[in-house]
């Protein structure tokens, strides 16, 4: 796998209010992600791999779950995993929390810090009304969001 020159992630987090839920899509780049997988597992992490599908989809949301929190007032959402799919050099995780998160909300974003210094994490919430993003650096981990 070729190595990219920039530690960039996108988390896309969309309010539905008619089902009252957030949708969410991360998207890393596979190589850092494997690379931060195996480091919090101490184990050999491949995401292609067909027969061990089950297993990294269990590694990736736990990991997911523990580096990014999403929170309104002291109610945390608890992120429930859809599936993930592949996308050039990247991969793209979906998860959705149930409740009320319409109104405004703190996201903590961890995601790749502990093995990449310089990486940058983007967050976008969209709600009806609102399409805010916020960039946070290595060691920035919080955004507020209205």
């Amino acid at each position: 796998m070729r190595r990219h020159p920039f530690f960039v992630s996108m988390t896309e987090i969309g309010w539905n209010p008619a089902e009252r839920k957030l949708e969410i899509a991360v998207r890393l780049f596979t190589d850092d992600l494997e690379k931060a997988l195996a480091a919090d597992c101490r184990c050999k992490t491949d995401l292609a791999s067909k027969a061990n599908e089950a297993a990294m989809n269990k590694l990736l949301s736990d990991y997911i779950g523990r580096h990014l929190r999403i929170s309104k007032g002291k109610e945390s959402a608890k992120l429930i995993f859809l599936g993930r799919e592949k996308e050039d050099e990247s991969t793209w995780s979906y998860f959705e929390a149930n409740g009320d998160f319409s109104s405004p909300m703190e996201v903590e974003n961890k995601l790749l810090y502990s093995t990449q210094e310089k990486q940058v994490n983007l967050i976008r919430f969209r709600k009806p009304g609102t399409d805010k993003t916020i960039q946070l650096k290595n060691p920035e981990s919080r955004a507020f969001f209205d």
